[in-house]
């Protein structure tokens, strides 16, 4: 067992949207550990997979079908919602399988639509191309089923009129025309995956580009009932990219981030993250066993943290080997059987190593970034909201044992008043075992290395 010293950069002003001002003293007099979202952090492509479908027959028909399903619940949020919902990603339910439907006529509305779907010859053809293809990216799936949505959303529409449901879409020509669906079906059983990546790459800029021009073109007549006709656009032309999206993110359900670094000494994160040299830098100190390290909390947690791996290849997932957090009769069900038949990867779910194996794909995504991030030295404390709704940021404020902190370094900015403040909160926080040897230094610069340096302040201590 061996001892190993992590850093944690903290802002002078914690909150500025609070009143009082919460600053990185109340942080310290509380030990609190704040755990970010994804959408919290600086970098966009944090978390990113590289995700791909590769499946047979099973897989793809039962593919089909959860896209109806999806499409079904997302039509009903947009159709009742109104005003009162802006739908997006959040609200298509790619977690979720027919056995979560409510004992209703929506399950019976369901059966229809998917019987509908299965029995068009458009959304065949689409089958048809996706179990010749087998395995697709992401990019490239999209951009076939942005060429059938409107045949699915005509489909949904015919249900809905035949069953005597409110017809939300109509007035707008949704059947597209069978010809070019067919031409371009065929070209793409014969384009290599390297060119209808490309051509999908394209297709998506360019959906993207027609989906915000029409936004902005209604966006006089959105002054009344605005979000409700903004949500029908965005279910015609971003749909499709929004549940590949909420598949992969399905995954692996949420998780928290507080992030910590082998360096005190780099100028840049000083300004990133320490106010321009106002804020300070935590020490904390961990006992490092079998290469792994943990964050003991109050709450009786443990957080694990993890090595930032640094690379220009994001990790890559097969989403259809990612279902594990399905219940295993739903995942049979729902996506490994077909009538009599079964999925190949049936086996493969049943195997005593995919659990390790579903969990290293794991630590793979939550500790990947890309190599312009690497000076950066990160390691991440990790707390996943498995089996449990998205926390709100009150519950994902925890408080770490005193055991880790072992010292402050102050910035070159930090002032006097703020120091003071520091001390205070933290000879109120800790025992006397702990502050007696407790460190404070202060971030430099060096003329003579031209360069900042961390100097121990010696003389600096609690009365």
């Amino acid at each position: 067992m061996t001892t190993k010293r992590l850093y944690r950069f903290r802002p002078e002003i914690i909150l500025s949207n609070q009143v009082p001002q919460k600053t990185v003293a109340d942080e310290l007099r509380l030990r609190e550990l704040y755990l970010g979202t994804l959408e919290q952090n600086n970098d966009p492509m944090d978390g990113i997979q590289d995700a791909f479908w590769d499946g047979d027959e099973v897989l793809w028909s039962n593919f089909i079908q959860h896209y109806c399903f999806c499409l079904l619940n997302a039509a009903a949020i947009v159709s009742v919602g109104g005003n009162s919902v802006s739908f997006g990603g959040e609200h298509i339910l790619s977690r979720s399988t027919p056995d979560n439907l409510p004992e209703a006529p929506i399950r019976r509305l369901l059966e229809i639509f998917i019987e509908s779907a299965k029995a068009d010859k458009l959304i065949s053809k689409l089958l048809s191309l996706l179990k010749r293809k087998r395995r697709l990216a992401k990019d490239e799936l999209r951009f076939l089923l942005d060429i059938y949505h409107a045949q699915f959303l005509h489909l949904l529409a015919e249900t809905l009129r035949k069953n005597g449901h409110i017809d939300f879409l109509s007035g707008l020509d949704l059947k597209p025309p069978a010809t070019p669906i067919r031409t371009i079906t065929a070209c793409a059983r014969f384009l290599s995956s390297s060119m209808l990546n490309l051509q999908a790459n394209v297709t998506s800029r360019s959906s993207a580009q027609l989906h915000l021009q029409a936004m902005y073109e209604n966006q006089h007549q959105f002054s009344q009932d605005g979000i409700a006709k903004q949500n029908i656009i965005t279910l015609l032309t971003s749909y499709p990219a929004l549940y590949l999206d909420a598949c992969v993110k399905a995954i692996y359900d949420e998780y928290y981030i507080a992030c910590f670094t082998e360096k005190n000494d780099d100028a840049a994160m000083w300004g990133h993250y320490a106010s321009g040299h106002r804020g300070i830098c935590l020490i904390f100190e961990f006992e490092e066993q079998d290469g792994k390290i943990y964050l003991e909390m109050e709450e009786n947690q443990s957080l694990e943290l993890y090595k930032v791996q640094y690379s220009s290849e994001p990790p890559t997932v097969n989403v259809f080997e990612g279902l594990g957090y399905l219940p295993q009769m739903s995942l049979h069900r729902h996506w490994l059987s077909l009538g009599q038949k079964l999925s190949a990867l049936a086996s493969k779910y049943s195997s005593p190593d995919y659990p390790a194996e579903y969990w290293q794909k794991y630590v793979n995504a939550i500790s990947h970034k890309f190599p312009e991030w690497q000076r950066e030295h990160e390691h991440r404390a990790v707390k996943s909201a498995w089996c449990s709704d998205r926390k709100n940021s009150q519950e994902r404020l925890m408080h770490y044992k005193e055991s880790h902190l072992k010292g402050i370094i102050f910035g070159m900015r930090t002032s006097q008043q703020m120091i003071l403040e520091i001390m205070s909160a933290v000879d109120s926080s800790l025992s006397d075992i702990q502050k007696a040897n407790f460190e404070f230094h202060r971030a430099e610069y060096c003329s003579a290395k031209k360069t900042l340096t961390i100097n121990r302040l010696n003389l600096l201590k609690f009365s």
